[in-house]
């Protein structure tokens, strides 16, 4: 028998809105978060691209694993809900770019689509929760990605794609170039759709990289870079972009040394800072969840939510000025 989805809510002395309960026995409806609605087809359309890199079954939803992707991708639209309000709030809210504009959108096929837009939308998402944390979102990553010095200078930190000129050459590495500068892609996205060199599997990224291994052609390109800067430069028969991250011309002395340090546990603290933000959005939300019924079970099934006492530790208000509403739990009937 189907696991029936019970919607308990933690009140806090008041029922369920009607027209919540309205919205809930929507067959389409899989869950409400501060009033609004998430629909099973914007859910389909999130699960794609999770579906499109797992393993040949998972989108079957009589798969086990089939409801564990469909949890993180609702998962990821909750979050997605409540980023976007409350950087509303504080007016820092700016729409994720749209893939479709760029020149190299007609070069990729479906499953590569998904792949990019699924990583520039959730690149975006983080740079605005860091916004709203007041980091520079990609002086973070950069200092992430960064290393502490070389055993050999001069040296670099920094990203590549290498384009051979039978896969797309110049053209293709305009494309990426120009789509990184705009920030309608995020570099290390593109590396691993178009890059032929092993670091694509590392988003591009190149640590602690003397001089004297690489082309002239590259360490020219990469000398004339400011950090964060792109540039692209032919190297034989293939074409590279290459963004610097750090350049060393020399060993560092021991008070850069420690500044290198400080700023890499700054960077290390980025993702759990990032981490506590959403918890502490989603504690603070009144979030409505339905149990997934498989495709076929639509309409079928679904249970009408049911209320209950405040729990004793029933939290409060706080800096997000909502207190937590919900608290749901699922019952297998």
């Amino acid at each position: 028998m189907l696991a029936l989805a019970v919607v308990a809510v933690v009140a806090l002395g008041s029922q369920v809105p009607d027209e919540a309960v309205q919205v809930l026995e929507h067959s389409g409806t899989v869950a409400i978060v501060n009033g609004t609605p998430i629909y099973r087809e914007t859910l389909d359309r999130e699960l794609e691209p999770l579906i499109a890199r797992g393993k040949p079954g998972d989108g079957d939803p009589s798969s086990p694993y089939w409801k564990q992707l469909a949890d993180r991708a609702l998962g990821q639209l909750i979050d997605r809900l409540l980023i976007e309000a409350e950087a509303r709030k504080q007016r820092l809210w700016s729409a994720p770019p749209s893939i479709s504009t760029l020149a190299l959108y007609e070069r990729l096929n479906a499953h590569e689509r998904n792949y990019l837009s699924e990583f520039t939308i959730s690149r975006h998402y983080e740079s605005v929760i860091l916004a709203m944390l007041g980091l520079d979102a990609q002086n973070a990553y950069r200092l992430k990605q960064t290393s502490r010095g070389c055993t050999d200078y001069p040296c670099f930190d920094f990203l590549e794609i290498r384009i051979d000129e039978a896969n797309g050459g110049t053209q293709l590495a305009t494309e990426c170039a120009n789509a990184i500068r705009s920030g309608a892609a995020s570099f290390d996205t593109l590396a691993r759709l178009f890059s032929s060199e092993l670091s694509s599997a590392n988003g591009g990224l190149r640590r602690s990289v003397a001089s004297a291994q690489l082309p002239n052609e590259i360490v020219n390109a990469l000398e004339e870079l400011e950090p964060g800067q792109v540039t692209s430069v032919r190297v034989g028969n293939a074409y590279y972009v290459l963004q610097v991250l750090r350049a060393f011309e020399s060993a560092p002395a021991a008070a850069e040394l420690e500044r290198l340090a400080e700023e890499r546990k700054d960077a290390d603290r980025v993702r759990s800072q990032i981490d506590e933000f959403r918890t502490q959005l989603r504690s603070n939300a009144s979030i409505q969840r339905l149990e997934f019924l498989a495709p076929d079970e639509r309409g079928r099934g679904e249970t009408p939510p049911t209320s209950i006492e405040p729990a004793d530790d029933a939290p409060t208000a706080d800096a997000f000025g909502a207190p937590n509403q919900v608290r749901v739990l699922f019952d297998a009937q």
